[in-house]
């Protein structure tokens, strides 16, 4: 069953799952594991995006939990950060959507 980019915006990755029900501790595990995997994507994207040097210097940004600097150093470099961790949200959803529904036409036809 294919997705809208409308609802994968839109909906909320427990409700894109069927994971709704939940409970609060286990909803904040799996929000983390998405969170850290977003963000390694972004960083890899980064990297493909920034030279050596600039990746270093970046990375010396980060380390001095500077986000006001970092967002500075991504704008000097032409790192629109935004649409970045946008593209990067969607794409993550988009593919756990997908995964649930193949899991569930799987368990159905089982």
């Amino acid at each position: 069953m294919g997705r809208s980019v409308r609802d994968l915006i839109n909906e909320d990755i427990f409700a894109l799952t069927g994971l709704q029900d939940l409970g609060e501790e286990k909803k904040a595990e799996v929000f983390q594991k998405a969170y850290e995997t977003i963000m390694n994507r972004i960083f890899l994207r980064l990297a493909d995006q920034l030279d050596g040097n600039k990746l270093d210097e970046f990375k010396k940004i980060l380390e001095e939990n500077d986000s006001t600097l970092a967002q500075s150093f991504l704008r000097q470099n032409n790192v629109d950060i935004d649409k970045l961790t946008a593209e990067e949200t969607l794409a993550y959803k988009a593919e756990m959507a997908s995964l649930t529904d193949t899991l569930k036409s799987q368990s159905a036809s089982a």
